[in-house]
């Protein structure tokens, strides 16, 4: 490790988001689309139109839309029917869980297991789906795409400072600490408020970016405190399974009571999440992670 990478007194989020960028950034299309949900004059087929001149993205997305993980009572044959279906906000989820998985897919990254990584991510992203559905809120896609990118900012540390990081990862477990305290004292702050900001810089909504940057903290979101609520209880729910802790004790679970209250999650919503989530996991591999064998 060299002296720069010691010395952390220096680093600032947002430099760093700036230096990341240049490593790493959401396809054009993905921008274009980004922009074009939000603007009230593109129509379903303006829409369909742009993500269909992408070959690649528009052949995974319609081969994930007509997928047993969304069960879609009829076909869809074109994007704009997509769009029109399933919705702008949540086809743009879709778009952005497609290309950020390519997008970082490239960035070589040797001191952390990336399966391990995007396993977690994508159990994440199922659980606050189907918390999202339970409790009849109506974006599970924009959950699926935020339980995804939630630690996003991980990666950048990865990239960015990969040394440290990883002593982190270690000193966490050697104190009997949370991984997020150990980053804030040894960066100043964690990977999810870097993670936020990322995804702020790339000027997707505060719906995706709050619940982001506050899921080890749900109590200091000011706004989405419900969307914020769901990624918090994901994340806890996913990494108790990947660590194969299925004995289902639900009042073992360091969840955040107002978070609780929030979803409505209780012993009954978490078993009946631990009974569903090995299937789709497997579904959702096949789709998000075609590299990855299914567990």
């Amino acid at each position: 490790m060299d002296n720069a990478e010691k010395d952390t007194s220096h680093i600032d989020p947002e430099k760093l988001i700036k230096e990341i960028k240049q490593l790493v950034s959401l396809p054009s299309v993905c921008i274009k689309v980004n922009q074009m949900v939000d603007d009230e004059h593109c129509s379903a087929a303006d829409i369909g139109k742009v993500i269909s001149n992408d070959v690649s993205l528009s052949a995974r997305l319609l081969k994930i839309t007509n997928s047993a993980f969304y069960a879609f009572p009829s076909k869809i044959e074109t994007i704009s029917r997509a769009v029109t279906i399933i919705g702008g906000d949540e086809l743009r989820a879709l778009v952005l869980a497609t290309a950020t998985i390519e997008t970082f897919d490239n960035i070589p990254i040797d001191v952390a297991s990336m399966e391990s990584f995007w396993r977690h991510s994508l159990q994440t992203a199922i659980v606050s789906r189907l918390i999202a559905k339970k409790c009849k809120f109506s974006h599970g896609e924009q959950m699926f795409v935020s339980g995804l990118l939630h630690d996003i900012g991980h990666l950048v540390l990865f990239q960015k400072y990969p040394e440290l990081e990883k002593n982190v990862l270690v000193n966490a477990i050697l104190k009997d600490k949370e991984t997020h305290d150990e980053e804030i004292n040894v960066f100043g702050f964690d990977h999810a408020y870097l993670g936020g900001e990322l995804l702020k810089d790339w000027d997707l909504p505060a719906s995706l970016v709050i619940p982001v940057k506050y899921h080890h903290q749900p109590d200091a979101a000011e706004e989405h405190k419900l969307e914020t609520a769901i990624i918090h209880i994901a994340n806890i729910v996913a990494k108790n399974y990947q660590l194969g802790v299925y004995a289902r004790d639900f009042d073992k679970l360091e969840i955040d009571k107002t978070a609780c209250n929030l979803t409505g999650f209780s012993n009954e919503m978490y078993d009946e999440i631990l009974d569903e989530l090995p299937v789709q996991y497997a579904d959702a591999v096949e789709l998000f992670l075609p590299k990855l064998s299914a567990a």
